[in-house]
């Protein structure tokens, strides 16, 4: 008879033991947990932060995975400071101080931020002014879904909290062909920007994991080798992953480095992030995410994500989603260190069942005794 919370075995994992069973993390953002509630996106995301939580709590009610995943809110009062405007299939949501980021959001779909809302003349005013002091944005309610969540369900389950990583978010916001052509000719601007977002970021993990927050998912999505080279990556995105990590697990909370794009051929420097666990995407983009390489590089220092197809074999049936899961842990995921995750955020067409389907296989092969 198994003893533990589903966060026993993910806490067991992360400190690179064997758990009862292969713990299931899948990334359950508010595109599927909306579906799970019967609500459109936009309601949830243009709501209040109770609905948010409870969106979140109820897609983890439905499936009992491992972790709940949280993400930022906006302050309390959010809604008297922006304007909405209904743009047929989308609102447009703009803040009403002039200059301030304008984002599109589908009535029922995915948020689209802007890429490339700051110049290279003003990024750095507009970075300055967005760092918030820890006890602001927790006077300001920007930690209520994680208080609420970690209330409701934090006994049970891991309460891991999204944050950005500094290289991304700069080449985000300057736009990938800006913040590429800034790499060369102005490499002072991007570590400037790098260190202001570091800043943030960190005061930001401070208030959740004041909040609750147990755990941190840093995401860094345009450091790949399909987006930047090697060298630009050892030189403007490691060193900032490496000061995040650290000053995130200061917080007493471990840290998963989540990274996008082709992580294969600077893999060795992804290792030197010491972060206590990595995720990767999925194979696509014609980038092949070797796991077996990449756990023989971490070789047992730190705990490993698989990076399960959330885009096209999570959609397929729950019989080849088995046989996937099975031969995911069979290869990677003996002797403990290893988390069944997803390589991207599930989508709202796929089925709840197929979510099922993932988790049993996980709890069925992912135990010590299974063959």
């Amino acid at each position: 008879m198994l003893k533990n919370h589903p966060k026993d075995d993910m806490i067991t994992a992360l400190n690179l033991r064997e758990p009862e069973r292969v713990p299931v993390a899948p990334y359950v953002d508010y595109t599927y947990a909306s579906k799970i509630s019967r609500r459109k996106v936009s309601e949830v995301i243009l709501g209040s932060n109770e609905l948010k939580a409870s969106v979140l709590l109820q897609a983890y009610e439905r499936h009992h995975y491992n972790w709940i995943m949280v993400f930022d809110n906006p302050p309390r009062d959010w809604r008297q400071n922006v304007t909405i405007k209904d743009l047929g299939d989308k609102y447009e949501v703009q803040n009403k101080d002039a200059g301030e980021r304008t984002f599109l959001l589908p009535k029922d779909g995915t948020s689209i931020y802007p890429v490339g809302d700051v110049t290279v003349e003003n990024a750095a005013e507009r970075f300055e002014l967005e760092i918030v002091d820890r006890d602001d944005i927790l006077r300001e309610g920007r930690c209520e879904v994680t208080k609420i969540v970690k209330m409701r369900a934090g006994s049970e389950a891991l309460v891991t909290a999204v944050v950005g990583a500094p290289f991304g978010e700069v080449l985000l916001r300057l736009g990938l062909t800006q913040g590429a052509t800034c790499l060369y000719r102005k490499p002072d601007l991007v570590r400037n920007l790098c260190d202001l977002c570091l800043r943030r970021y960190i005061e930001e993990a401070a208030a959740l994991s004041e909040a609750g927050a147990e755990a941190f998912w840093v995401e860094e999505v345009f450091a790949g080798t399909d987006t930047i080279s090697p060298k630009h990556y050892e030189e403007f995105a490691l060193p900032y992953e490496r000061s995040q990590v650290q000053a995130l697990q200061r917080l007493g909370k471990p840290v998963i480095l989540y990274f996008c794009g082709n992580p294969m051929p600077i893999i060795q420097n992804i290792a030197k992030t010491h972060a206590d666990a990595f995720a990767f995407e999925e194979n696509k983009k014609n980038i092949d995410v070797d796991l077996e390489r990449i756990k023989d590089v971490l070789n047992g220092e730190a705990c490993l994500f698989g990076n399960f197809d959330a885009i096209n074999t999570l959609t397929t049936n729950p019989g080849e989603i088995e046989e996937k899961v099975k031969q995911m842990i069979l290869k990677i995921g003996r002797g403990g260190g290893f988390v069944l995750g997803t390589g991207s955020p599930i989508t709202k067409t796929v089925q709840p069942e197929n979510v099922d389907a993932m988790i049993a296989a996980a709890r069925k092969y992912g135990r010590p005794s299974s063959a």
